[in-house]
């Protein structure tokens, strides 16, 4: 009984591991900036207007983190069978997937550091499931508005939620 007290100690200490310092990259022209930090991990969330498929934006981030020492990998740290962006580039998806509204097109990876840290970047751009509904159309989206979403979670919070995920204990 008296290794509870130790256990949320060591949870807590873990949850309040905070993203180093350059990482939650805010690119130039960013709108709507949010950050916030939900049950450990840190997070940015902001709108830039930029043309699909923001391929200089993306490497932007790509290099930075390259420089400061994360790795990207080849797939989905919380779903290892899931390939990431770095291989499969932009994906799309209905949302929701019945009865859909949107169309979502998404870039998305995840990259670690020396110590296990996990970094996801994910930007989005939202389409009307209605342009998709007439006799011809453009595949792409409509709008310029994409959002962009970090989020750091520190290397033992993501390795439980990777382990809950995937039926470990």
């Amino acid at each position: 009984m008296r290794l509870w007290p130790v256990f949320f100690v060591c949870l807590f200490l873990l949850a309040c591991d905070e993203a180093p310092k350059g990482v939650l990259i805010q690119l130039a022209g960013a709108k709507d900036v949010e950050s916030s930090t939900l049950r450990g991990m840190d997070t940015l969330q902001y709108k830039l207007y930029v043309r699909y498929p923001a391929r200089e934006q993306i490497q932007q981030v790509r290099n930075q983190l390259e420089k400061s020492g994360w790795k990207a990998l080849p797939y989905i740290y919380l779903f290892p069978k899931n390939p990431s962006s770095i291989v499969q580039d932009w994906t799309f998806f209905n949302d929701p997937p019945r009865d859909p509204e949107w169309v979502i097109y998404e870039w998305t990876a995840d990259w670690v550091d020396k110590d296990g840290n996990l970094l996801t970047y994910t930007f989005r751009y939202h389409d009307s499931i209605k342009k998709y509904q007439g006799s011809t159309f453009i595949v792409g989206p409509s709008q310029n508005e994409m959002i962009v979403t970090a989020l750091y979670t520190p290397a033992g919070l993501a390795k439980h939620k990777q382990a809950m995920l995937n039926g470990e204990k």
